[in-house]
C-alpha cells in the first residue's frame, strides 16, 4: 500500500506539475513520512483520488468522474472522513474546473449521484446491520474519542530567546 501510495503520488504530481523532479519530490515526501502501519489509508486513498481528479481535470469525461467518484467512495470504506473530505474536494474542482455556470453545477449532482450510487451497496448493508442512524452515531462518537486522545498530546513550548542575535557572522 505504501508502495503503491507512492507510486499514485508520483504520477499525479508530476502529471500536474509536468515534471518529473515534482514527482520525485512529492513521492519521497510519502517514503520519509512513513507513517504507522494503521494509517496507509491516509496516504493510499488521498494518492488514488489525487490521481483520479488530476486525470479527471486534463480532460473531463463522464467515465473519468465515474473513475473519480468510484475514488471518493473507495476512500470513504477506508476511513468515512477521508471519504467525505475527499468527496468535498472533489466538488470544488468540478466546480472551479466549470466556474460559475450550470454545466458545472450539473456535473457536480451527476458527481454526487455517483457518489450515493457507488456508496449505496454499502449504506443498504449498513442499514440492514444496526440501521444508519446508529452507525452514524457511532462513527461520530468513535471520532470524537480519537480527537479527544489526539488533543492530550501537549504540545512543545515555543519562544524567543531575544539575548541572543537573530544573526551573526561567521568566522571565515
Amino acid at each position: 500500500a505504501y508502495g503503491l501510495a507512492a507510486a499514485w503520488t508520483f504520477l499525479a504530481a508530476a502529471y500536474v506539475g509536468r515534471s518529473i523532479a515534482a514527482g520525485l519530490v512529492a513521492a519521497a515526501v510519502t517514503v520519509l513520512a512513513y507513517p504507522v502501519s494503521y494509517s496507509y489509508p491516509k496516504l493510499l486513498a488521498y494518492a488514488g483520488v489525487f490521481l483520479c481528479a488530476a486525470w479527471y481535470a486534463a480532460s473531463p469525461r463522464n467515465g473519468r468522474l465515474a473513475l473519480l467518484a468510484s475514488a471518493v467512495v473507495a476512500a470513504l470504506l477506508f476511513r468515512h472522513d477521508h471519504g467525505v473530505f475527499l468527496a468535498a474536494g472533489s466538488m470544488v474542482l468540478v466546480l472551479v474546473l466549470f466556474g460559475p455556470t450550470r454545466k458545472a453545477l450539473s456535473v457536480a449532482a451527476v458527481f454526487a449521484a455517483l457518489v450515493v450510487a457507488f456508496a449505496a451497496p454499502y449504506l443498504a448493508w449498513a442499514h440492514a446491520n444496526g440501521g444508519l442512524e446508529a452507525y452514524v452515531g457511532d462513527g461520530i462518537a468513535f471520532s470524537r474519542r480519537e480527537a479527544e486522545r489526539s488533543m492530550r498530546i501537549e504540545r512543545p513550548a515555543f519562544g524567543i530567546d531575544r539575548s541572543r542575535p537573530l544573526f551573526r557572522a561567521l568566522a571565515g
